[in-house]
């Protein structure tokens, strides 16, 4: 599977789940460690890593799983405007 596809989940996650009403994705920085396949199950886990109030960016720390296996890791700045 093409990384741009995980990057897209990311980019859902981040648009429709991540609290806040608007939020939008100011940069990613993702590295892939290991492939993806079409069909994997894979789940996405997300950590506060940073909060920035002044610029109301949040910077999470996230990995896509497949089983206990890292497929991709890295970092997102989100900006939240209802910070």
């Amino acid at each position: 599977m093409h990384g741009a596809t995980l990057n897209g989940f990311l980019s859902n996650f981040v648009g429709m789940r991540f609290p806040g009403k608007r939020t939008l994705e100011w940069g990613v920085e993702i590295g892939f460690v290991k492939p993806a396949y079409v069909g994997d199950v894979l789940k996405l886990h997300a950590a506060v890593k940073q909060r920035l109030e002044c610029n109301k960016v949040v910077t999470l720390h996230f990995r896509f799983l497949r089983e206990s296996v890292i497929v991709a890791k890295g970092l997102v700045s989100v900006m939240i405007c209802d910070l």
